[in-house]
């Protein structure tokens, strides 16, 4: 088989006929898309019955208690038979042509990774706008650190990178992508780039965004801690320092820290983690990073006005952007 496409699922009945619908369609042949309900308590399962029911040949449905989204993805790891690999939230759809054409670059190049770029699609305005990622159709793995995004969904992987290496997602933190993605990155030896967005990243508004459990958002600090104690049990942290470094300062100081001043939590618990973060980072030279110019304005804006405790600018901004986007 081609491609083996795993999809997590956990209560988003409301989504997944729209995600599933344009995994059915792809242009590819000889695929399989393995679902794993993750103890979902809404209509989802049913949802996904009629589906496999329907679709018989190409879906493979497993049931699992809840056990978080990189739990999820493992038991379809180890179910997976493809040559190669991908990674689809159920929240999310993807373009038609998305898995053809990428696994025609994968065998074209014997790429063991092969990323396209991603839109963001609102669900209010149901538009979408497109986020390319500035890299070479052969791609370093240093470009491929600090400009691809630290997730598995826009990319493909060889089965046997993933087999071969012996890595699973850890399955007790949020932000499981992190440090997988830049593990799966550092072990490949051909990584390929098509300058096209194909998967688009469901977003909801942030004036209706909440985060009740806002302390979990401190598991992008773990989730960093994996990659760092991986790098330096294998002996190449020296190598990959500052591109490390600068996923601490773009994914966890700035992106992070954003997040959590758009929750609708109340100001004291956002400060308080926010500062847990701040005196994490502060740890390393994030600041003096080889890397710094190449952050976008948006994210030297955002960065500025963090350090120095502007908190209601960056939320204004964002709700700025929301309403004349």
């Amino acid at each position: 088989m081609k491609l083996s496409i795993i999809v997590p699922v956990y209560n988003t009945g409301k989504y997944l006929k729209k995600c599933l619908n344009s995994l059915i369609n792809q242009t590819l042949d000889d695929f399989e898309i393995i679902i794993v309900n993750d103890g979902s308590t809404d209509d989802s399962e049913k949802i996904i019955r009629e589906y496999e029911k329907k679709y018989s040949d190409k879906i493979v449905f497993m049931n699992k208690k809840n056990g978080g989204q990189g739990s999820a993805r493992n038991v379809g790891i180890k179910k997976a038979s493809g040559e190669y690999i991908g990674f689809v939230d159920s929240d999310d759809f993807i373009d038609k042509n998305m898995y053809k054409d990428m696994y025609e670059t994968a065998k074209k190049n014997d790429s063991d990774i092969v990323i396209c770029s991603i839109s963001d699609y609102y669900e209010r305005e149901r538009k979408s706008s497109g986020t390319h990622l500035g890299l070479r159709e052969n791609v370093q793995i240093k470009d491929a650190m600090i400009k691809s995004v630290p997730s598995v969904v826009n990319k493909i992987y060889k089965r046997n990178l993933i087999i071969d290496n012996d890595l699973l997602f850890d399955e007790n933190i949020w932000y499981e992508d992190f440090p997988y993605s830049m593990q799966l990155i550092v072990n490949a030896k051909k990584i390929n780039y098509i300058d096209k967005c194909y998967y688009y990243y469901f977003h909801r508004y942030y004036s209706t965004m909440s985060n009740e459990n806002i302390l979990k958002n401190l598991d992008i600090l773990k989730a960093f801690d994996i990659l760092l104690s991986y790098l330096k049990e294998n002996d190449i942290y020296e190598e990959y320092k500052e591109e490390a470094e600068f996923l601490l300062l773009r994914e966890v100081y700035i992106a992070t820290i954003n997040r959590i001043i758009m929750t609708n939590n109340k100001y004291k618990d956002k400060k308080n983690v926010i500062n847990k973060i701040k005196k994490y980072t502060s740890n390393f030279l994030i600041h003096k990073n080889k890397y710094f110019n190449k952050l976008s304005f948006n994210f030297k804006l955002s960065y500025y006005l963090i350090k120095f405790r502007l908190y209601f600018l960056i939320k204004g901004l964002f709700k700025l952007k929301e309403v004349t986007k």
